[in-house]
């Protein structure tokens, strides 16, 4: 397979600021004014299944880009197992205003040969105040899911895709991490058979972490969704549900699975004490045994008893446990853990947050340009209370917030600068603007000539 190195170099070369996550479902995030981020779409990581052979893959995001703010409306491409393909997408707030969302996004990717599809959603929105949510939401406004989702819980699932044969039993890991005092309950909603169909756990800073098993199975072919619907006890907020799907593709045929696959729990967690924050990282080892290098990238501001090292693993599953303790308060951390084996590499991202439930609150009073003392008001009662205890409070002034944003949602006029528009000095933006015409002149012509059978999108591949 072909590589455009030289692709790479000019995308690179040609943004100002780019800042790499990976995809996942229900994806909201922050991008501060000015400045383009990246999300790696990875496959076949990202389809959930790593199955032997060459396959093309259909990728499409809608709407239209000048909505979802990226620059990605369509691509296909062709890879196999041992071929991991990057594709990144890119948003852009260049001459948007501050405070402004772009529409919700939906990304697909179809896997027609084998009837698979998978659906990513999510949204993103300018602040100084940054935030990633991975959380499910029915509203337009992305700002409003931002800021309704404090990543008080997370809910991860390990073999979230899988396959079964008529009446096979498959097993769908759920974990739920919180370092909030809470009460979680828990309901599934399938076609599928699956047992247990409710579950309660109590979670806290002594005990964060449990996890339950369940069994699914299906008579008849098809595809089932199978729904994990997880809210705090007594808590109505938008921040106290969670959801997360799998898939249970039931066929006549045995479909053969390979390589390995990383999970690292929590994948989206907010912490209220800066002290240390138990993960694990997950390796399902679907071949022989072989040698796995660990590795973990980590950002300034955090500390970690993680260790890079190259472990023996046999086929099956193997969990690595170490402790993060973030170092400043009303922070976002992104933790990348990657794993090789032979010339394969998988990663697997986390995002763990300190005092989202004052972030959240701070960006929707900073839009909406209130009175500060509801702010302080807020933080006093955060601070005199524990983790959990403040839930109460919290669920009336989102409501209160909520209420008046809708009440005074801002319009703009066409052709007309919005008054919370965010500039920058002159002399630097209009610098800045035309190394970037440029470069991007540059660009163009340089795939034109050299590219000109490549899609429109990068793909960077790892061949063995």
């Amino acid at each position: 397979m072909k590589k455009p190195i030289l692709l790479s170099l000019i995308f690179l070369f040609s943004i100002q600021s780019v800042y790499a996550m990976q995809i996942t479902d229900n994806l909201y995030f922050t991008i501060e004014p000015n400045t383009i981020k990246c999300i790696d779409l990875i496959l076949p990581d990202h389809i959930g299944n790593i199955i032997p052979g060459v396959y093309d893959y259909y990728i499409t995001m809608t709407p239209l880009p000048e909505r979802t703010w990226s620059d990605l409306s369509e691509q296909t491409l062709t890879t196999d197992e041992n071929n991991t393909a990057i594709i990144p997408i890119c948003f852009s707030s260049f001459n948007k205003p501050y405070n402004n969302c772009s529409d919700p996004f939906t990304l697909t990717v179809n896997l027609y040969e084998l009837n698979i599809t998978r659906t990513f959603h999510g949204g993103v929105c300018i602040s100084d105040h940054p935030d990633v949510d991975t959380t499910n939401s029915d509203s337009n406004d992305n700002m409003e899911t931002i800021n309704d989702n404090a990543d008080i819980f997370d809910l991860s699932l390990t073999n979230q895709h899988q396959f079964a044969t008529p009446n096979e039993n498959k097993t769908f890991t759920l974990f739920a991490t919180s370092y909030a005092d809470t009460t979680l309950d828990i309901s599934v909603q399938t076609d599928a058979s699956i047992s247990p169909r409710n579950a309660q756990l109590t979670l806290n800073n002594e005990t964060p972490s449990k996890k339950v098993n369940f069994i699914a199975s299906a008579s008849e072919t098809g595809d089932y969704d199978i729904v994990f619907t997880a809210r705090i006890n007594g808590c109505n907020a938008n921040t106290c549900t969670k959801t997360k799907t799998a898939t249970l593709k039931v066929t006549d045929t045995e479909i053969e699975e390979t390589g390995f696959t990383v999970n690292l729990i929590p994948e989206n967690i907010n912490v209220k004490r800066l002290a240390a924050v138990e993960y694990k990282l997950i390796i399902n080892n679907k071949g022989e045994k072989a040698d796995f290098s660990l590795k973990l990238i980590k950002p300034s501001g955090i500390t970690t008893t993680f260790s890079d090292e190259i472990i023996e693993i046999d086929s099956g599953e193997e969990t690595i446990t170490f402790f993060v303790t973030p170092m400043t308060a009303s922070s976002l951390f992104e933790i990348e853990a990657q794993v090789k084996s032979g010339n394969t590499t998988r990663t697997a991202t986390s995002y763990l947050s300190t005092d989202e439930l004052l972030t959240d609150t701070e960006r929707d009073i900073d839009a909406l340009d209130e009175d500060s003392d509801i702010y302080e008001d807020w933080r006093n009662t955060y601070n005199s209370r524990d983790y959990g205890d403040e839930l109460d409070t919290y669920e009336s002034l989102r409501e209160r917030l909520n209420n008046e944003r809708n009440e005074d949602i801002p319009t703009t006029p066409p052709n007309n600068t919005p008054n919370n528009y965010y500039e920058p000095e002159t002399e630097q933006q209009d610098f800045t603007i035309y190394i970037i015409i440029a470069v991007v002149i540059v660009a163009v012509i340089v795939l034109a000539v050299a590219f000109n059978k490549f899609s429109k999108k990068e793909v960077r591949t790892e061949e063995l």
